[in-house]
């Protein structure tokens, strides 16, 4: 981990994509996130779990037909279209900085 902290505070970078960590980052307001999930109860269940800003929906759970109720995040599966979802990400963290 040293190594990986290391490198993320020397680097001039504009932004850091890390999968996982969903319960240390998950209740935080000034965090993206992109919510992964294997079935739609999952998929509840994190989202149940999980505060704004929420930037879209994605992983195995992209592929398969679900409903949430009162849910207008974007489900973009990475897999077929992961430029979509880097637009999405860019587009809110410069929503955010205007």
């Amino acid at each position: 981990m040293p190594l990986v902290l290391d490198f993320m505070t020397k680097q001039a970078l504009d932004m850091i994509v890390i999968e996982g960590l969903h319960s240390s980052m998950g209740q935080r307001t000034d965090t993206f996130k992109v919510i992964t999930a294997h079935d739609s109860e999952d998929l509840k269940e994190r989202i149940n779990n999980t505060v704004p800003p929420i930037v879209a929906i994605s992983g195995v759970v992209a592929e398969k037909a679900f409903s949430l109720p009162d849910n207008n995040v974007p489900v973009i599966n990475a897999m077929t279209n992961s430029t979509k979802l880097i637009e999405k990400i860019e587009n809110e963290v410069l929503r955010l900085k205007n």
